[in-house]
């Protein structure tokens, strides 16, 4: 989500205070989606959807993820272009899956009410994790 493909490596050279202030800037918006994703599971869990119900809410769900995905600051340049690359793949899958709904549907809100609670819990604990470390790399 921070850090492109093959940008770990030159990350120990890079880091900076600054660059690390910016990551933890980003906790609240991080906790709030993590919370949001885990809502939208259980709603997805615990509601008798219709098929067309179910496809406005997944597909709104997609394209707010997206959004959302798109305007995250990276710190580098890679990870910066995935992030808008991925947030409007999202945005795409959410906008066909409103425009053309199918019985499959509800096969995969069962696939991704799950992995909403996954992404939910891991993005919580990134909002939490920068606050954890000091900024020499070690506990604290």
């Amino acid at each position: 989500m921070f850090l492109g493909p093959g940008s770990t490596d030159q990350l120990d050279r890079r880091l900076t205070r600054d660059l690390a202030e910016r990551v933890a800037r980003n906790w609240s918006l991080l906790l709030v989606n993590g919370l949001a994703l885990i809502v939208a599971a259980v709603l997805i869990f615990n509601i008798g959807w219709s098929v067309r119900s179910l496809s406005i809410f997944i597909g709104a769900l997609f394209i707010l993820q997206g959004i959302s995905t798109a305007l995250v600051r990276s710190l580098d340049r890679p990870a910066q272009t995935t992030n808008t690359v991925t947030g409007l793949l999202s945005i795409g899958a959410g906008m066909a899956i409103i425009v053309w709904p199918s019985p499959g549907l509800l096969a995969v809100a069962i696939f991704l009410g799950a992995w909403l609670i996954v992404m939910g819990t891991v993005t919580i604990a990134g909002a939490f994790a920068p606050a954890t470390r000091s900024p020499a790399g070690g506990c604290g």
